[in-house]
């Protein structure tokens, strides 16, 4: 963890530098567009509840959780509109897709203690998200957020399915004025969403997985 927090670091520097460098800046408060890159981490906790059956009866259930961790680059599109009063109080409005391909493949115990395994991934994701803020100088504002987003999960195993969820973001980030058109921004997210739900009626045994995906993104705005 140590060497993301170095990498964060660096970008956070780097556009500190860029923003003093500046040689204009027009208020926040344009309609902008933009891409990005990052890193996410995607972590889960997997129940599996199985029937211990004895003579063609349900004596029991069997119980098996497990962590899922998965990790890797994502990529980011978003789009948006920003305003900066004369107060110095800022807020932007953003929608934006997020093309991240998360997988954790993780060990399960099918009935009678027989291994097998299960691949949990997140296909793509998109949401909506308000900032609020305030700004530093002309050139440098940092802000809250909080968002909904929505993402495409799939499980693959002895119990399969594909399931749309729905997840509360927050986070926190920071703009920074490269030039009068264009900005940096940074962000660090946290997406923790409803639970995957999947049973299988023929044997009585269902599965549940509560996803959250952390993400440190970085990218750069165009004022339209």
């Amino acid at each position: 963890m140590n060497h993301y927090l170095k990498l964060l670091s660096s970008v956070v520097l780097v556009g500190g530098i860029s923003a003093v460098a500046a040689e204009s800046a027009k208020p926040f408060s344009n309609f902008y567009v933009g891409v990005g890159t990052g890193y996410s981490m995607m972590n889960a906790i997997s129940r599996t509840d199985i029937p211990v059956r004895a003579g063609g009866n349900i004596i029991g259930v069997t119980t098996s959780k497990k962590s899922l961790h998965s990790h890797g680059v994502t990529g980011k599109i978003f789009a948006g509109y920003e305003i900066l009063s004369r107060s110095n109080l800022y807020g932007a409005l953003e929608g934006y897709v997020l093309l991240d391909h998360q997988k954790a493949t993780y060990e399960a115990n099918a009935i009678g203690v027989i291994p097998y395994s299960e691949k949990f991934s997140r296909q793509f994701a998109g949401g909506l998200r308000a900032k609020l803020g305030g700004s530093l100088n002309d050139t440098v504002v940092l802000y809250g957020l909080v968002g909904a987003e929505v993402s495409r999960f799939s499980l693959k195993g002895n119990l399969s399915g594909k399931q749309s969820l729905w997840a509360v973001t927050p986070g926190i980030g920071a703009n920074f004025v490269l030039s009068e058109k264009t900005k940096l921004i940074l962000e660090i997210t946290r997406s923790c969403y409803k639970a995957f739900k999947k049973a299988d009626s023929a044997a009585s045994s269902s599965t549940r997985i509560k996803p959250a995906v952390n993400m440190v993104s970085v990218g750069i705005a165009l004022t339209i």
